[in-house]
C-alpha cells in the first residue's frame, strides 16, 4: 500500500513536468516550422484541364508568367521535359520546388511549339511576426500551470488549473504554417481540439475552485453537470465541416443526358464554389434541414375565399415615367398649311 502511495505522488508530480515538456518541445517546433516556411512557387498562371490538355484559363498581371509570355488559351505540353497531362500533373511539380528556380515550358500556340522559360515566383504569406509573441505567452502559461500543480500536487483545483493552462496553451501556441504536411495537420487539429476544450474546462474550473463550504460541484449536479459542461464542445468536434471547392472547370464526364438528378461536372461549377464560398454552415450541403410544419389556416383560407369568390384581383398596373405608345392614331390638328377636320 505504501508502495502504492509512493508511486501515486511520484505520478503527481511527474505527470505535469512531462506534458508540459513535451507540448513546449511541440510550440518550439511548430514556431521553426513557421519561421522556415516560404510558401510554394507559382508560375502566375491558372491552369485548367480541358479534355485531355492544359490550358492557360487565366494570366496574373504582373507575374512570372507574364513576364515569359505565356498568353490565354496557351496549351501545356511538357516541363522540363517531363510530360503534363492534367493540372494536377503540374500542381505536384511545383509542389516539388524547394527553391526558386527557372522551369521550361513546352507550350502548344496555335499548332506551334513554343519553348518558354520561367521563373517561379514564391506565393504571397501573411505575416506571422504576431504569432511568436502568442506562443510565447502560451509557453508561460503551460509553465505556471505545471509549477501550480507541482507545489500543491494532491489539490484537485491545481489539476483543473493545470489542464485549464494546457488547454490555453494549445490555443496560442499551435497553429498550422502553410505546408500542410502531416505534422503541419497535426498542428492544425490541436489548435482545433484546444479551442474546443478551453471554455468547458473553464466553467469547470469556475465550478471547483475556489472552494466553498457547499460547492456547486457536489450532490447530483457533481454526476452529470460537470459532464453535460463539455457536451456542447463534443457536439461542435464531431460536427465540425469544411467546404472543398470543385477545380473548376472539369470537362472529364460525357455531355449526355444524365436521369439521375446528379450534377454534372460539366456545368453549375461556378454555382457551386460560390455556393460554397456564402454557405453559413457547411454541414447543410451533406444533409438538408427538414422542412418545418404546414399553416394551416392560411392554407384554408385561401381556398375558402376561392370558394366564397372573394379573389382579389391584382391592381391594375400603372404608367411609369416611360409612357406606352398608343396604337390609335394621332388625331390631325389644324395650322398654318396642314390638314383641318373635315377638309
Amino acid at each position: 500500500m505504501t508502495t502504492l502511495r509512493r508511486a501515486r505522488s511520484v505520478f503527481h508530480v511527474v505527470l505535469p513536468v512531462v506534458v508540459a515538456a513535451i507540448l513546449v518541445f511541440l510550440a518550439v517546433v511548430n514556431m521553426a516550422l513557421v519561421k522556415s516556411w516560404r510558401g510554394e512557387y507559382e508560375d502566375g498562371v491558372r491552369w485548367g484541364t480541358v479534355g485531355a490538355n492544359v490550358v492557360a484559363m487565366e494570366i496574373d498581371r504582373h507575374s512570372s508568367a507574364e513576364r515569359a509570355g505565356i498568353q490565354r488559351n496557351d496549351v501545356l505540353l511538357m516541363v522540363d521535359g517531363q510530360e503534363v497531362s492534367t493540372a494536377a500533373d503540374l500542381q505536384a511539380i511545383l509542389h516539388r520546388t524547394t527553391a526558386q528556380s527557372r522551369l521550361h515550358y513546352v507550350l502548344q500556340r496555335q499548332s506551334e511549339a513554343v519553348p518558354v522559360a520561367i521563373d517561379l515566383q514564391p506565393m504571397p504569406l501573411a505575416r506571422a511576426g504576431l504569432y511568436y509573441s502568442v506562443a510565447l505567452v502560451g509557453i508561460l502559461a503551460i509553465v505556471v500551470g505545471a509549477s501550480v500543480r507541482l507545489r500543491r500536487p494532491v489539490d484537485r483545483a491545481t489539476l483543473h488549473f493545470f489542464w485549464l493552462t494546457v488547454a490555453f496553451f494549445g490555443t496560442m501556441s499551435f497553429t498550422p504554417s502553410g505546408a500542410y504536411s502531416h505534422l503541419d495537420y497535426f498542428f492544425d487539429w490541436a489548435d482545433v481540439i484546444a479551442r474546443l476544450a478551453l471554455p468547458p474546462l473553464f466553467l469547470h474550473f469556475a465550478f471547483v475552485f475556489p472552494e466553498r463550504a457547499e460547492p456547486a460541484s457536489h450532490g447530483g449536479f457533481r454526476k452529470w453537470g460537470l459532464v453535460l459542461v463539455y457536451v456542447p464542445a463534443f457536439v461542435l468536434g464531431i460536427t465540425r465541416a469544411l467546404v472543398t471547392l470543385p477545380r473548376c472547370p472539369n470537362w472529364s464526364a460525357e455531355p449526355n443526358s444524365d436521369f439521375t438528378n446528379a450534377r454534372s461536372s460539366n456545368f453549375g461549377c461556378a454555382d457551386a464554389t460560390n455556393l460554397g464560398h456564402m454557405v453559413a454552415n457547411p454541414a447543410d450541403l451533406a444533409s438538408g434541414r427538414p422542412l418545418g410544419d404546414a399553416d394551416a389556416v392560411t392554407a384554408v383560407s385561401a381556398v375558402t375565399r376561392y370558394y366564397q369568390d372573394k379573389i382579389q384581383l391584382p391592381a391594375a398596373a400603372t404608367l411609369g415615367p416611360i409612357q406606352a405608345p398608343s396604337s390609335a392614331p394621332p388625331p390631325a390638328t389644324g395650322g398654318p398649311g396642314g390638314p383641318t377636320p373635315g377638309s
